[in-house]
């Protein structure tokens, strides 16, 4: 029997789960119950055999996932974490998924704080921006209230994303 005959059924199987979408959480997102809900953007990780680092990841990406950043001491987990040219990190139907990375020289917390900095800084040079815009009465009127809207809860998560879409729209 050729290979490929031996894995037909699987290959049918794995086509058909693709084809699934993220089902919505039913329950508090941000408890234990409802984290379970939530889709993982942590899959078939190469850790060894019964690794507790992995459960724990997965969990985080369930908490946190596309917004979380990874700052990662090298060691086992930049092994099953980011060897090339696969990573057990995945993405979300938005395409999005958390951001890894680690340093080689045991200085990850610097490493991390230095990603943190880094992303305030162009968050903070996006909120001035629209500052900017709104000031000048740039765009329509709807535009503007959408602008607005993001600029009043740019430091929380979900309300951003969600205005994120909306100007997607606009």
């Amino acid at each position: 029997m050729k290979p490929y005959e031996e894995q037909k059924e699987q290959a049918m199987n794995w086509a058909f789960a693709m084809t699934l979408k993220q089902k919505a959480n039913p329950v508090k997102k941000l408890s234990v119950k409802g984290s379970q809900f939530n889709q993982p953007l942590l899959e078939f990780s190469g850790a060894c055999e019964g690794c507790g680092e992995t459960p724990y990841v997965k969990l985080l990406t369930q908490l946190y996932g596309d917004r979380m950043m990874i700052a990662n001491a090298t060691g086992c987990s930049s092994i099953w974490g980011g060897s090339s040219p696969v990573s057990p990190y995945t993405t979300n139907e938005c395409g999005q998924g958390p951001a890894w990375s680690n340093s080689l020289f045991e200085d990850n917390a610097e490493y991390g704080y230095g990603m943190y900095i880094a992303n305030q800084t162009k968050r903070q040079y996006l909120a001035d921006q629209i500052k900017e815009a709104l000031d000048k009465k740039l765009g329509s009127e709807d535009l503007q209230a959408l602008l607005q809207d993001w600029l009043d809860h740019h430091l929380e998560g979900d309300g951003t994303q969600q205005e994120q879409r909306s100007l997607r729209q606009h």
